[in-house]
């Protein structure tokens, strides 16, 4: 069934942000193909639809755009998330290699170095912020050192990272401070790229920019364009990931007993809790053709809304899926997309998300929140910006 239920699902409601699910659920069983008229898109919600769709991206394009705001647009023609084959394989091919499971294993000393040293700030004391002190400084660290950025610059690219994501309340358009910071950004990147160019070091920027694409080195703003995607999505899904994992075992504490009793089992958990409370809870696409989906038509050139996290709690392919369940044996979900633009970056979110847990469990397994939750408000991820915790003695 087709709908268009008025204002029932908009991304940049703040109602819908603080809690998308139950809204989710109507769309499920009642408007699985809806039409926003006042925002333009139709979106999608049901597991078998978003897998049916992410698997065509001939009629499924990202051409234009997987973010309803247009902002991966901005970062440059580099970003081939917002691309189609063949100049998305061509792209992605630069850096696919980095990604694979076998070199982000080798990763682990490293990500583990900087999980202790974060950890290793504030284990001695009362409290901490969960969300600022170790969510989005982790995935920041991380991505920034596999860029060859700066050490010294690592609160700024925090500030950064938040700040580019925030949308003001009910409205859809770019508010200045994102502008400014992307403005920020680039010419960051900018210059960080031209300093490569003179002298290549042992990095992916350097890489990035050594690489031909079709026997032609990338331009600057195809390697600016790259650089954007890298970190923004290198940082927003781990940092979305993360919080609200340690969020949820703080709500759910027999879970976390048993976490905390067989470490062993946390890569088994993660994968629950992805799918539980994605990280990226829509991306857009727009179709190349009409195409005819529960009883209506979406136009030819529609902006189609697909909801990653709304698909991962549908019964129709998860039982009981408002339910956490740490031991529950994983099923395949869509937390990190499918197809040819599924997450390149999803072994790398895992293994900083283990190697965070697995430390945090051990060395400050009773931490409580104390103080106000405060979500990032966004339109396509729900990550927390406060995670207050008192850090009780083990």
């Amino acid at each position: 069934m087709a709908g268009r239920a008025g204002g029932l699902y908009d991304p940049f409601s703040y109602r819908v942000q603080l809690d998308p699910y139950p809204t989710y659920r109507i769309l499920r069983d009642k408007f699985p193909a809806y039409h926003n008229e006042e925002r333009g898109f139709w979106a999608l919600s049901r597991y078998d639809d978003i897998q049916a769709a992410t698997s065509d991206w001939q009629t499924f394009s990202n051409e234009a755009g997987v973010s309803i705001d247009g902002t991966g647009q901005l970062f440059g023609p580099g970003n081939f998330l917002d691309s189609d084959p063949p100049r998305h394989d061509d792209l992605r091919a630069v850096i696919r290699g980095t990604f694979t499971p076998k070199n982000i294993q080798r990763l682990e000393g490293r990500v583990r170095a900087k999980v202790t040293e974060l950890i290793d700030a504030f284990v001695n004391c009362e409290s901490a912020d969960l969300a600022e002190e170790f969510a989005w400084a982790l995935p920041v660290s991380v991505i920034s050192e596999l860029l060859g950025f700066p050490r010294e610059d690592q609160k700024v690219r925090e500030g950064w990272a938040r700040t580019v994501l925030i949308r003001e309340p009910d409205d859809n358009q770019l508010p200045s401070a994102a502008v400014e910071t992307l403005t920020t950004m680039r010419s960051y990147f900018t210059d960080t790229m031209k300093a490569r160019r003179q002298a290549v070091g042992e990095d992916l920027l350097s890489d990035i920019v050594s690489a031909e694409v079709n026997g032609k080195r990338l331009t600057e703003a195809e390697i600016v364009g790259m650089t954007f995607l890298l970190f923004v999505a290198g940082t927003e899904t781990t940092a979305s990931l993360l919080g609200n994992s340690l969020l949820l075992l703080e709500q759910h504490a027999d879970q976390r007993a048993e976490l905390i009793k067989n470490p062993s089992n946390i890569p088994k958990a993660i994968e629950e809790l992805l799918r539980y409370e994605s990280p990226i809870q829509n991306l857009a696409r727009v179709t190349t053709r009409d195409v005819e989906l529960h009883g209506g038509t979406i136009s030819e050139g529609s902006r189609v809304l697909l909801l990653y996290a709304s698909a991962n709690r549908d019964d129709r392919r998860f039982h009981n899926p408002d339910c956490l369940d740490l031991k529950r044996e994983p099923k395949r979900n869509m937390a990190f997309g499918n197809g040819i633009h599924f997450c390149l970056g999803a072994p790398l979110a895992r293994l900083e998300t283990r190697i965070a847990l697995e430390e945090i469990l051990s060395r400050v397994p009773n931490y409580r929140v104390d103080g106000l939750v405060e979500r990032l408000h966004t339109h396509e991820s729900r990550p927390l910006a406060r995670l207050p915790v008192a850090l009780a003695p083990r």
